[in-house]
């Protein structure tokens, strides 16, 4: 019995470690589909609330460089531009 008590507080803990995604705003949208396909392949999505505008706007430049550095296929401006809107459009 005690066996079992442990096995079952393990897999509740190891549930409980299992991040289930957070829908994001307008999630069907264009924008929020580009910001889903084009940063979720390097690094967990970010819920736009998760930093303010102003934080976004410095974030921005750096993840440009960062796929740069590391030879990701860069976006368009436009595809930049429509990832920044949504961004600071949908922060906290």
């Amino acid at each position: 019995m005690a066996r079992f008590f442990w096995v079952v507080v393990l897999m509740v803990g190891l549930l409980g470690c299992v991040a289930l995604p957070t829908p994001i705003p307008n999630d069907g949208s264009e924008a929020a589909s580009l910001y889903r396909n084009r940063c979720a392949t390097c690094h967990a999505l970010a819920h736009p609330k998760r930093f303010t505008a102003t934080q976004w706007e410095s974030w921005l430049p750096r993840m440009r460089q960062v796929m740069k550095e590391r030879g990701v296929p860069s976006m368009s401006e436009e595809e930049w531009k429509l990832i920044g809107k949504y961004l600071i459009n949908n922060a906290r």
